[in-house]
């Protein structure tokens, strides 16, 4: 559809799994995962997901061979009326031509797999797109990098440190630039697509796409240099970095960071589905019990984001999620020129609201 692909060749099969839990999830299915939770009994199937009118069950793998025709033939004789097998690599010619005799399994190719979550999510299709780019591997990697280190200064006491040579300055000013750029910029694209865009249209659907894959590619080439210039400057000043985070390990900084959970990898695919089934049960709960629940501002602001451009609520979603993280790596380098600077004049340049909040 429209050129808006999906990058599923950068995930596993257990991650491929979870992101189509997520998606039926979010058109109200019931999930039942059978590769975590029932392996001895999947029959087939690595899911089975079910609502008021239908049961299917779901088996997945990245490149089938021969080696997998038996679970394909356990999948035909389940008793779900509806049975998927999905596949993102071209199958073994033995397997394709075997796939023949299985007239009631639907074979899903990678471009079926792809249609089928853009026509019926684009918001959370938009999303994994942006997630997956190189941008925020990169900013994933530093705040890993920085979780080490605060991790690592549990055990560690303060203890004194050098001066600043003239290599040092130089690096710990472009390490702020750095994200004062990512912080500052995003808030100012978060304004500009913080009014929504009233109507639906698969042209502008990838034209807003390419427009923000083309801006995280500019935001790449200031982030991915980030991780080597902390390093360096870390080799050098390590007592002062360690010293700062022993200062500040509980400052709020830290929780925006711990936040930042892109939807690129197992753990924060997960984290997503876990809760969202959790809200939903919630949620489930308050209706059994009061049937009155439903609030009439509430249903017309969800049928007002409703008609919005999918695209664009992601990329205002994402703007915000890039505010946040710059400016916690931000306040995490001003905690250093602080601990550095706090018995001279400068400090007073540095100043910091704690109460600051990062979208202004």
């Amino acid at each position: 559809m429209n050129g808006i692909e999906i990058p599923w060749k950068k995930f596993n099969e257990e991650e491929i799994q979870t992101i189509i839990s997520i998606l039926y999830h979010s058109l109200d299915y019931n999930i039942k995962e059978l590769h975590k939770s029932d392996r001895a009994n999947e029959d087939g199937a690595d899911l089975v997901v079910s609502n008021e009118n239908e049961e299917i069950a779901i088996a997945v793998k990245i490149k089938p061979n021969n080696k997998d025709r038996p679970q394909l033939m356990e999948l035909s004789e389940r008793n779900e009326k509806k049975k998927l097998y999905i596949y993102i690599e071209t199958p073994t010619k033995k397997f394709l031509q075997d796939t023949k005799h299985y007239k009631n399994v639907e074979f899903w190719n990678v471009n079926k797999l792809n249609e089928f979550f853009i026509n019926n999510n684009l918001y959370f299709s938009a999303n994994l797109i942006f997630q997956n780019t190189e941008t925020y591997i990169n900013i994933e990697n530093i705040k890993f990098l920085f979780f080490k280190l605060r991790y690592e200064s549990q055990n560690k006491k303060k203890e004194d440190f050098k001066e600043f040579n003239k290599k040092s300055f130089s690096l710990i000013w472009r390490l702020k630039d750095i994200y004062v750029t990512l912080h500052k910029t995003n808030v100012l694209m978060k304004d500009m697509f913080d009014e929504p865009m009233k109507f639906k249209d698969e042209n502008y659907d990838l034209y807003f796409l390419n427009i923000f894959l083309k801006y995280l590619e500019s935001l790449n080439s200031i982030v991915s240099s980030f991780y080597e210039i902390f390093n360096i400057f870390y080799k050098n000043n390590m007592h002062l970095v360690d010293n700062s985070i022993i200062e500040k390990s509980d400052r709020s900084h830290w929780l925006y960071l711990a936040a930042f959970t892109p939807l690129n990898q197992g753990k924060n695919l997960n984290i997503v589905l876990k809760d969202g089934i959790n809200e939903k049960k919630v949620l489930d709960e308050l209706l059994s019990k009061n049937r009155d629940l439903s609030n009439d501002k509430f249903d017309n602001y969800c049928q007002d984001i409703s008609k919005s451009n999918d695209v664009w609520q992601a990329i205002k979603n994402q703007t915000q999620e890039l505010a946040s993280v710059g400016w916690a790596i931000e306040a995490s380098i001003d905690d250093i020129i602080e601990e550095y600077f706090k018995d001279h004049n400068i400090l007073n340049m540095i100043e910091y609201d704690e109460m600051e909040h990062p979208f202004f």
